[in-house]
């Protein structure tokens, strides 16, 4: 129970987007995290301009990368209004988006088929797949940032990432200040990070902060609002070192340890139950999820390696096919050691300081750091003052509670 004498709420956010959305809204609705918590699924996408750069046919064919990622299997809708209406009905413009609560047909309508292709993986449509199937109604929400510093994304201001130097920390900054608010508006207690592969501390040791990937973006964001909101509590779950393929497992699980992640596989078993659990559920609604290549499954893969229940050769053929091509480094204790799963918790009261020092593009002196502080600090100090009047009134709630209670025992026999 938190404080205020209600179940704790706790925020299950997907830190890169795409599969790492899907899985969160699966563990969040799934409650694996506190069977006593009131749970919130946050997917981490993109800013609204980005989406018309895939989603709108002028937009996907007049950039030549966007137009070669997508190729003719998604051409788009014909028109800015279609579009509009696309994205109007997916999402609220709030500072972190909620999903629409929408049925499965209006999610797979022939308009939209015919618009987006084929393929189901596009992060938009497949979160709001997830959102009205199995969210029983809960909100589900989208945590808008770019996704890192290259023209296929937008910033906040709808202006293409690159464009000029600031333009990375403003949206770290940015995305902090959201989280900020969003926690106190819905008096969260907990962020749970989740992230396969790894790849959320793979710039770890680079001091350029343009690399940084959204996962990282969103780890940074929490980390600097916690520096706000001490009494945040934040988990980061990183699943199966090495299945996203961006570093070998040891040298991913070398960086985790280094960063104060210890081994925790009770919460991969855990992970792996939703999975079997929903899988039906997942091949129609996130297909990309749980196909043999992607990172999820290959965790999977390796998790049941480690008991005998699959073979090591077969996540190798699983891993070719992601990559096109085998790295000699995957021997069978390799393959192993993708079925670990790392933790890394910062307790209520904790300081994220060891954490941030140990990143070489965080400097706490640096102006844009101060400056972000600032603005989060100021949003605390508007909106604290609403949470720390709720605060005494709850607790003297409980209070009074619990003193009837006891004045109730006392009149009963000895």
């Amino acid at each position: 129970m938190s404080a205020f004498g209600r179940p704790r709420r706790c925020g299950i956010v997907g830190a890169g987007g795409g599969g790492d959305d899907a899985l969160a809204k699966f563990i969040a609705f799934a409650e694996t995290v506190d069977g006593k918590a009131e749970v919130f699924a946050i997917g981490v996408g993109n800013h609204r301009s980005t989406f018309y750069k895939y989603l709108y046919s002028q937009d996907i064919h007049s950039m030549p990368h966007i137009h070669k990622e997508v190729g003719e299997k998604r051409p788009g809708f014909a028109t800015r209004a279609a579009t509009d209406a696309y994205i109007t009905t997916s999402l609220i413009p709030t500072a972190i988006r909620t999903f629409s609560i929408v049925s499965t047909t209006a999610v797979t309508d022939g308009e939209t088929v015919t618009a987006l292709g084929s393929t189901h993986y596009n992060s938009l449509r497949e979160n709001r797949a997830v959102a009205s199937a199995i969210s029983d109604g809960k909100p589900t929400f989208l945590w808008s940032m770019a996704g890192g510093n290259t023209n296929k994304y937008d910033d906040a201001d709808g202006t293409p990432m690159g464009t000029f130097p600031e333009q990375m920390t403003n949206e770290i900054s940015l995305a902090a200040q959201s989280v900020v608010e969003f926690v106190l508006e819905y008096e969260l207690d907990e962020l749970v990070l989740i992230d396969v592969g790894g790849d959320i501390t793979r710039t770890v040791a680079k001091a350029d902060i343009n690399a940084c990937g959204r996962d990282e973006m969103a780890m940074l964001a929490c980390l600097l609002a916690k520096q706000c909101l001490p009494q945040l509590a934040i988990s980061i779950r990183v699943y199966g070192p090495g299945a996203d393929k961006h570093a070998v497992p040891q040298d991913v699980i070398a960086r985790l340890e280094s960063l104060g992640f210890a081994r925790n596989d009770s919460a991969g078993a855990a992970l792996e139950q939703v999975v079997e659990t929903h899988r039906d559920t997942l091949a129609i609604l996130a297909p990309t999820l749980v196909r043999p290549e992607r990172s999820t499954q290959l965790f999977i893969t390796a998790l049941r390696c480690c008991d005998g229940r699959s073979d090591p050769e077969r996540f190798r053929a699983d891993l070719a096919a992601r990559s096109g091509k085998l790295d000699r480094e995957w021997d069978d204790a390799t393959v192993m050691l993708v079925g670990r799963t790392y933790v890394l918790s910062l307790p209520s009261g904790a300081t994220p300081d060891h954490l941030l020092g140990s990143f070489a593009v965080f400097d706490r002196t640096a102006p844009w750091w101060l400056q972000a502080q600032l603005a989060a600090s100021e949003i605390v100090l508007r909106k604290g003052r609403l949470h720390a009047e709720k605060r005494p009134a709850a607790v003297a709630a409980v209070a009074e509670e619990d003193a009837h209670g006891e004045a109730g025992a006392s009149t009963g026999p000895l």
